[in-house]
């Protein structure tokens, strides 16, 4: 049995830019500077959710809302425990 060849579909052949300047990937991102930290933007982020939440009938809108407030909480509390100082493990006095 024979495979067929390969054909370039029309979305592969819609991507090609002739002039990569002008490619989606090298498009010029759009920065700007925080002035809150990541653990104060998902605190404020949990907290608005968490009040959504709360004007909304119980329901899959309402769970999502909860559960993105959660997971927001634990991804700040992650980031503050990974940029934690390092402290040596007790026992391992080598001096």
């Amino acid at each position: 049995m024979e495979m067929p060849e390969p054909q370039i579909g029309a979305e592969a052949a819609s991507s090609f830019h002739p002039n990569p300047a002008e490619s989606p990937m090298t498009a010029k991102r759009n920065r700007r500077k925080q002035t809150q930290s990541l653990q104060e933007r998902l605190a404020a982020f949990a907290e608005s959710a968490r009040e959504r939440a709360r004007a909304l009938p119980p329901g899959k809108e309402r769970e999502l809302l909860l559960q993105r407030a959660k997971q927001n909480e634990m991804t700040s509390n992650l980031t503050d425990w990974l940029s934690a100082p390092v402290y040596p493990r007790r026992g391992n006095d080598h001096a």
